[in-house]
């Protein structure tokens, strides 16, 4: 497959179904303890709309075909930073065939031209454990700067 015939372009209503098939997806494979139909229920559409309407919301498209998206937001940061606004990569996901190819590179940099031009220029997001996304995140410029601790407290 050719990258180059790759474009990221805002989602539009138009991409939500698609949007919503590789967000379940997403949770399959990388979010067990989480309803995988969440997508599909009332509370994941909003989200998804959401997204599409008032936050940011990225896809990647070869030709007509969805193979990747990013979803995200530009909001005020904790009140103890030393910066007003932050942007939070949500959601970012590349179908099995078309990784390894640059597609969430190129989704995240698009991400960071709309915070620059927000004048955002603190960014975050969070993952699972996973190496592969450690590696792919701080290959981006991305630093670790901690670890989130979830306890279940019905086993404990």
């Amino acid at each position: 497959m050719v990258t180059e015939n790759i474009e990221i372009v805002p989602a539009t209503m138009r991409d939500f179904g698609d949007m919503q098939q590789m967000f379940r997806k997403m949770f399959e494979l990388y979010h067990v303890d989480q309803d995988i139909e969440y997508p599909y229920t009332d509370a994941g559409i909003s989200y998804l709309k959401n997204c599409i309407d008032r936050r940011i919301a990225l896809v990647a498209k070869d030709k007509k075909r969805t193979v990747g998206f990013l979803t995200g937001g530009i909001g005020d940061a904790a009140p103890f930073k030393t910066y007003q606004q932050q942007g939070h990569i949500h959601n970012l996901f590349v179908l099995d065939e078309y990784r390894g190819q640059g597609i969430g590179k190129r989704l995240i940099q698009r991400f960071v031209e709309i915070c620059k031009g927000n004048d955002v220029h603190r960014i975050i997001t969070d993952s699972d454990d996973i190496e592969a996304l450690r590696r792919f995140y701080v290959s981006l410029g991305f630093c670790i700067t901690g670890i989130i601790y979830e306890m279940d407290t019905a086993n404990n």
